[in-house]
């Protein structure tokens, strides 16, 4: 198998849709994805309750878009949202991206702020416009994701997150995977 059919094939495998709901355990294959908030993410365990998906060595590319089935239309609650909670509060597209020994963001990652808009449209189109996420591989491992659930109003809705490996790291012109993680407030 070429090596070009090879990272089809691998690009074809990662195409998931995962749905993560407060309270309970959607199932990928023999892995589990549970709802992760602040403390889970400080824990031990933070690994185990990850997003897990096994990647190819190479540059790859991470970029966040808005999940259009979303309920919310967006990620967090704007200002004028009905939750107490949320009044004043700006918005935070928190991702976390790990790659044990070889790459992470030390924290949450977000393309661009989101604070100072006047409106969610400006928000969401300031935000989700910003550049992806760059990193290289030097062999084969498993990236990790988490979203930012500290607070209530952060990551409300859901979140796309997009996996791409660079075209020049591949020899793919086009090449596209796609992460959706999709939260539902109770």
């Amino acid at each position: 198998m070429t090596r070009r059919a090879q990272s089809e094939q691998a690009i074809v495998g990662l195409s998931l849709l995962l749905v993560v709901s407060a309270g309970s355990v959607p199932v990928l294959g023999n892995r589990s994805v549970v709802n992760v908030d602040a403390q889970a993410n400080a824990g031990p365990d933070m690994y185990a309750v990850a997003v897990q998906v096994p990647i190819a060595a190479g540059t790859w590319q991470v970029a966040l878009r808005d999940d259009p089935t979303d309920q919310y239309d967006g990620w967090s609650p704007w200002p004028s949202d009905d939750d107490p909670a949320a009044q004043g509060r700006p918005w935070r597209w928190g991702v976390r991206v790990d790659v044990p020994g070889q790459f992470s963001t030390n924290g949450y990652w977000a393309p661009n702020t989101t604070e100072g808009f006047p409106t969610q449209q400006q928000a969401l189109a300031a935000n989700l416009g910003g550049p992806p996420l760059t990193f290289t591989l030097s062999s084969a491992g498993t990236v990790y994701f988490w979203m930012s659930d500290g607070f209530p109003w952060d990551n409300r809705g859901g979140v796309t997150i997009t996996l791409v490996p660079e075209p020049s790291s591949v020899g793919l012109s086009v090449a596209f995977a796609a992460l959706l993680l999709r939260r539902r407030c109770a």
